[in-house]
Parts: C-alpha cells; sequence; structure tokens
C-alpha cells in the first residue's frame, strides 16, 4: 500500500510508485516522499487547525504554497531528483524542479518584521535578538560539529586514501574499517594527494557489521556516480 492513512503506513519505496502532489492551484512533478505522502493526506487538516480563522480557499492556497515552498525539497532530495535539471544542452538552459527554503540567510530573513507587522524599534530589537540566539546556536552547533566528528573522519578517510593501493593495485578502491562520512573528504584529500578522480569505490561495514560497497559520487552531483556499480 503506498498510502494508507487508516493504517499510517505511506511507503514511496515500493516499485511502480510514482505519485505525485496535485491541489487546487497546482499538479507537481516530484515524486512523493513519505513526507510528501503524509503531507497529502494530513496536511490541509494541519494548516486548518494552525489557521482556525481561514476560509477553505486560504487554507487551500496555503496548503499549496507550504508544499512548493518547504515540502517538495524533501520529496525531491529523498527521491534523488536534483534541484534543477538541464533541458536545453546547446545553451545550458537549466530548468528549476523545486526549490530548498531552509539556508540560515532564509531563517534568519524569516524573522525580519513583515509589512503587516508592527514597524517600531522595539520590535526590530525584539527580531533581531531572536535572529542573534539562532545564528550563534547555529555556529556553535557547527564549530563543535567540526571538531568533533568532522575532523575524526577527515583523519579516517586520509589512512584510507593513503592506503588504497594495499586494497587493490589499481588504487581506486578505499576501505574504512569505521563508516563515517567520507565523500566531502576523499574529493578534498584527492586534491591534495594530486588524484582528483581517481577513486572510483568505498568499501565500509555497516552497523550490523555486514561490508558495503558504494560508488564515489560526481562531486557537485547529488546522485550521478564516477562508475556505477553494475547490477548483475
Amino acid at each position: 500500500v503506498h498510502g494508507d492513512p487508516s493504517r499510517s503506513r505511506f511507503d514511496h519505496h515500493q516499485a511502480g510508485f510514482s505519485h505525485t502532489m496535485s491541489t487546487s492551484e497546482a499538479n507537481y512533478k516530484t515524486k512523493l516522499s513519505s513526507a510528501g505522502l503524509v503531507y497529502k493526506h494530513f496536511g490541509l487538516a494541519v494548516v486548518r487547525a494552525l489557521l482556525p480563522g481561514a476560509s477553505e480557499e486560504d487554507a487551500a492556497v496555503v496548503y499549496d504554497r507550504v508544499y512548493k515552498g518547504f515540502v517538495e525539497h524533501i520529496d525531491g532530495i529523498d527521491n534523488g531528483v536534483e534541484e534543477t535539471s538541464l533541458v536545453n544542452p546547446d545553451v545550458g538552459e537549466l530548468v528549476r524542479n523545486y526549490r530548498v527554503s531552509t539556508s540560515l540567510s532564509q531563517r534568519v530573513g524569516r524573522l525580519n518584521p513583515s509589512w503587516n507587522e508592527p514597524q517600531t524599534r522595539e520590535k526590530e530589537a525584539q527580531q533581531f535578538a531572536k535572529a542573534m540566539a539562532l545564528t550563534q546556536s547555529e555556529f556553535v552547533d557547527i564549530v563543535t560539529d567540526y571538531a568533533h566528528h568532522w575532523l575524526p573522519a577527515r583523519g579516517l578517510v586520509q589512512e584510507a586514501l593513503q592506503a588504497r593501493e594495499r586494497i587493490h593495485p589499481s588504487g581506486c578502491i578505499i576501505r574504512l574499517d569505521t563508516p563515517c562520512p567520507w565523500t566531502e573528504h576523499l574529493y578534498e584529500l584527492e586534491r591534495v594527494f594530486g588524484i582528483q578522480g581517481h577513486v572510483l569505490y568505498t568499501l565500509y561495514p555497516d552497523s550490523a557489521g555486514t561490508w558495503r560497497v558504494q560508488a564515489v559520487g560526481v562531486e557537485g552531483q547529488r546522485f550521478a556516480s564516477r562508475r556505477a556499480l553494475p547490477f548483475n
């Protein structure tokens, strides 16, 4: 069952699933993820609950805008849809498939007083304080993450890269004995060692101790691989 609200089942991984979002305002092309399925079935009711005084028409418009401006990019990323697609290679024409709307700048921007809110110095000061607190929290989290998580992972990838020829004479395979985030580190360290694009596959154990192999992605492209694994 792709979407069964009565049983709280929302599965977009089954073969043949191709459902997309349709609202009173638009028909979307991005395939739904589980998040999109949940929003499709319950989103309008949530919008009505959050906006009890809104008309049916206004609730429907907000329902559409929340999908377009927030949920759709979750669907796109989860389903392997690039944010933009090349539609005319001859002139390099790109079409935007969805819009990511949750950067720090956008979150801070939403704290500015809106056009129909009081434009007073007191209100601006209150919102500015919220923006500073938000930015400070994310900054501290980022620094802590780099120090305690990012840097140790970089060390593991560097060790694996330096030992790659012991895994395979071609040097095209690296082995991580401890699973960790590795793609960004691999791209950067390949440049450091002057072997950009050389590594094709990464071996690593999963949480159950089973070894996995993953094709290295093309830098800058979320879902393309340097050399995809054969299906058989």
